[in-house]
């Protein structure tokens, strides 16, 4: 009700925050990072579509910068200091892009229990086995089905990755024991959160933090 500007992830990921804004009569406000006009490449369509983009280095550049151009539009005196923190924040998140792509993993693959970090490892050139009706299930909070769990369970105990990437904010049964029989088989679990962990402040030390 008293926000000058509501920012939304948009494409369907915490639809919430539209009908709040809608019932509040302050449509105009809101700014959706995922939206067909402006970011065609990340475009909802209702089908299964990994919406963690604040996962992807350069999505975000981009969006920073936009944004910074966005709020200069609103507020023109102010429209300088928009433009230098973007410009400046921008610079900082390119810098961890390019850091985040020269792991190189290419060759290298993994499993992921919920999609989240799926932009940042396929960036660094990791090739995601995991199925989508797998990721889609875990993101409308469905427990996956018998056989996409069995399958998952048979990569992770396999040779075919090289890597869990594991969300524990998001855990349940299922993806514990996927967990579990991946340690158990000797395959290296790192844990990619969807909110700030404890003791981190910003998003760059954040995405510096899972980069490392």
């Amino acid at each position: 009700n008293q926000a000058d500007v509501i920012i939304a992830n948009g494409g369907g990921y915490d639809s919430f925050i539209t009908l709040l804004a809608s019932a509040a009569e302050a449509d105009d406000s809101v700014y959706q990072l995922i939206d067909g006009e402006n970011h065609q490449s990340h475009e909802w369509d209702g089908s299964y579509e990994n919406e963690h983009i604040w996962y992807d280095l350069e999505y975000m550049s981009a969006f920073v910068t936009e944004f910074g151009e966005y709020m200069g539009e609103l507020v023109p005196e102010n429209a300088e200091l928009y433009t230098e923190n973007a410009q400046a924040l921008a610079g900082e998140i390119n810098e961890l892009d390019e850091r985040n792509r020269a792991i190189e993993a290419e060759g290298m693959s993994y499993l992921a229990t919920e999609a989240v970090s799926g932009f940042l490892l396929q960036d660094a050139g990791f090739e995601d086995l995991t199925e989508l009706q797998f990721l889609s299930a875990v993101e409308h909070g469905d427990d996956v089905s018998p056989r996409l769990y069995q399958q998952a369970l048979n990569v992770a105990t396999g040779d075919e990755i090289d890597l869990l990437a594991y969300n524990p904010q998001t855990e349940t049964n299922q993806s514990a024991r996927i967990r579990q029989a991946a340690e158990d088989s000797g395959v290296s679990v790192l844990e990619f959160s969807e909110t700030f962990p404890d003791g981190i402040d910003s998003y760059t030390e954040w995405m510096s933090e899972n980069i490392s």
